[in-house]
């Protein structure tokens, strides 16, 4: 299921800003997920809806989902508008409509604005709180089923689709260079505002295909291809015949 079919607001175009406020009666906070004792239920529930009872696919699965979604909407945010969404994981809600759909949303959703100053420390602060208060602890606490090498590595094929998107989206100098600074600050390895300390687990990207075709593939697998049906996806390490559109 590609991102484009969620049920939300379409960010893989850069078009989103911050998760729309909406009942949250159908769903469960981040924190559930980051949570020891309400984690597994919920990763239980999303592996039987798109066909699974592996804990780790499930867990893999689930986790690009989530990651597509507040990566695209919070860091279209901070690069494109100067604007950072503020959540916490338990503000955050993940409303789960059948199979694959899911949305994200915010109970009280606010706004941080870059207007003047100094836009590099609004950045750090804007990045560090998206990273270190609910994606690491969410990257942590799956890590328990599937090794965060493999999470981390779904956060950077994200980033490096949107930023490339945003880049050949502008025709605008001062914003191509924003795109490129901000993708360049979220990816060195010296960052520790990601993890909390350094190294910085996104700095490793991925390989650049050597033998035929263009593009990138995966250091790691996400594990799409154990889904029943599912095949490698395109970009994946143990073959790229296929298709993935998770």
């Amino acid at each position: 299921m590609s991102t484009q079919a969620l049920n939300r607001t379409d960010t893989t175009s850069g078009q989103g800003s911050i998760p729309t406020f909406r009942s949250p009666s159908r769903g469960a906070s981040i924190r559930s997920l980051i949570h020891p004792s309400t984690r597994e239920a919920l990763l239980r529930r999303w592996g039987k809806g798109i066909g699974t009872d592996h804990l780790t696919v499930a867990a893999s699965m689930l986790a690009k989902q989530v990651l597509s979604l507040l990566l695209a909407d919070t860091l279209y945010g901070v690069t494109r508008k100067n604007q950072a969404p503020l959540f916490t994981p338990d503000s955050l809600q993940i409303l789960f409509h059948g199979g694959w759909n899911l949305s994200i949303i915010s109970e009280h959703p606010q706004v941080s604005s870059f207007r003047d100053g100094d836009r590099e420390a609004w950045r750090a602060e804007a990045l560090r709180r998206l990273f270190q208060e609910n994606i690491t602890p969410l990257v942590t606490s799956l890590s328990t089923y599937i090794p965060s090498p493999i999470l981390w590595e779904s956060a950077r094929c994200y980033i490096d689709y949107y930023y490339e998107k945003w880049r050949e989206e502008t025709s605008d100098p001062a914003e191509k260079e924003q795109i490129i600074s901000d993708f360049r600050f979220l990816t060195e390895e010296e960052n520790d505002l990601i993890a909390g300390c350094p190294p910085n687990p996104l700095a490793k990207k991925p390989k650049a295909l050597t033998d035929e075709g263009e593009g990138l593939t995966r250091r790691t697998c996400c594990l799409y291809h154990r889904l029943p049906g599912a095949k490698p996806c395109a970009n994946c390490p143990t073959g790229r015949r296929g298709s993935c559109t998770v």
